[in-house]
Formats: structure tokens, C-alpha cells, sequence
């Protein structure tokens, strides 16, 4: 592939929810979390900690 030197201006759209209950909010935040928890352990061999956030994980997902 040939080199450029342009550059092109890359737009990001951020969308806020105005409605939305605080404690579900909270609880997808931390699902959101401990999913990335786990998949960081996972990447990194780390079976333990990747138990542990696994564990964690289906905690947050049952309090939905």
C-alpha cells in the first residue's frame, strides 16, 4: 500500500440516556467492569483472577 499523508478527521458521536433508572445504570457499569476484569485475566493466563471477576460477573448479572 502506498503511503499518504493525509489525515481524515474521525467524528465521535457520544449518546446520553436521560432515563434511565441510576441503580440499573450502576449495575451495567459494573458488568460492563467485571467482564473487561475477566477478559484482561483471561488474555493474561490468569486463571484465578479471571475466576474471580467470572464470579463477580454472574453476581452483577443476577442483581439485573
Amino acid at each position: 500500500h502506498a503511503s499518504t499523508d493525509q489525515t481524515t478527521e474521525i467524528k465521535s458521536i457520544n449518546v446520553v440516556f436521560k432515563n434511565v433508572d441510576a441503580k440499573a445504570a450502576e449495575t451495567i457499569k459494573q458488568m460492563v467492569d467485571n467482564y473487561l476484569q475477566m477478559k484482561d485475566a483471561l488474555a493474561a493466563d490468569k486463571a484465578t483472577d479471571a475466576a474471580t471477576a467470572a464470579k463477580k460477573l454472574a453476581s452483577s448479572v443476577a442483581s439485573l
